[in-house]
């Protein structure tokens, strides 16, 4: 399969990650690109997702080498980039969050998993100049900008390389990531098992209760959680909720954020099924023709993008 032409038809119902089912709701039928991506909500549980969905071979290939280019319009990061992203600025926002949540020990030990080009390993190490730094990020451009910014930064492309040996972390922050992951439970219940004793992760997601348009459903993010669809989510992994907030950082829509630390399986009471953003992506879908006509720049946008994922011939 290729990229060229977005070809979704090779892609297959997977199991809801919150429950296990397979029993879903369709809600929408494109995202704000204007490929051709169905938005469902999970009849047991509630958690709406992309579903059905691509392989994990097809989402390595599409953020070693598309995703930058597609949502930012960079293959390679320099400060100019930083400047007109304000990547500098809400990676502070979000240091100064963790600083207060995380409870952090002088020289805590941090994973950032999509860590991109540095920018929020290297807040944090403006605050604790004693840490030791730790990132994931699949792009080998951004990975070794990440470094430029931290030189002590441990780099790494894939999770399961950052976890070798069994070393453990203080905090592992997963900030407008784990929407991203299609193994989503399994990722964060293998990340739970190398939490240090005390130690905290952090979820930061989109808020799907405060989805306002069509552009708010795109390619690259596979879930959409609301506040009981995040909990349950992590009690899948065995971790417990200790704080939920709404809150919003630069040049990021509406969010969730999530600290959680590990708990036995089964501990606390799974939350009632949550159907609360059914109505909200179904009004996307149906106003999306009303939202192309107020933006004018919209379809200019779907051009662009279409063609960016036709740069080359990108197969899995």
């Amino acid at each position: 399969m290729n990229l060229t032409g977005l070809d979704t038809r090779g892609w297959r119902l997977h199991p809801c990650p919150a429950c296990q089912t397979s029993d879903f709701t369709p809600l929408a039928h494109h995202d704000r690109y204007g490929f051709r991506i169905t938005t469902s909500g999970c009849n047991t549980c509630g958690l709406v997702q992309t579903n059905p969905r691509p392989d994990a071979a097809w989402l390595d290939a599409f953020y070693a080498t598309r995703y930058r280019w597609l949502y930012q319009s960079v293959v390679r990061p320099d400060a100019d980039y930083l400047r007109r992203t304000k990547k500098l600025e809400r990676a502070a926002q979000h240091a100064e969050a963790l600083a207060e949540l995380a409870d952090l020990p002088d020289r805590p030990r941090v994973l950032d998993v999509g860590s991109a080009e540095g920018c929020l390993l290297a807040a944090i190490a403006a605050r604790l100049p004693g840490a030791e730094l730790h990132g994931v990020e699949p792009d080998a451009e951004f990975r070794g900008f990440s470094r430029t910014l931290c030189p002590t930064l441990r780099a790494y492309a894939r999770i399961d390389d950052a976890l070798l040996g069994g070393q453990t972390f203080d905090l592992i922050t997963l900030i407008h990531v784990f929407e991203h992951l299609p193994d989503c439970v399994p990722v964060l219940a293998r990340l739970a098992r190398h939490l240090a004793d005390g130690g905290r992760i952090i979820l930061d997601v989109p808020n799907v209760s405060r989805y306002r348009t069509i552009g708010d459903l795109h390619i690259a993010h596979l879930f959409h959680f609301s506040e009981a669809t995040l909990t349950r989510v992590a009690q899948q992994a065995a971790l417990r909720v200790d704080r939920l907030d709404r809150h919003q950082t630069v040049r990021h829509p509406p969010s969730l954020r999530a600290v959680c630390v590990r708990a036995p399986a089964g501990s606390a009471a799974e939350p009632p099924p949550d159907r609360c953003a059914w109505p909200i992506i179904r009004g996307l879908w149906k106003h999306r023709r009303l939202h192309m006509l107020r933006r004018p720049g919209r379809l200019a946008a779907i051009v662009r993008a279409r063609g960016r994922l036709a740069v080359g011939k990108l197969r899995s």
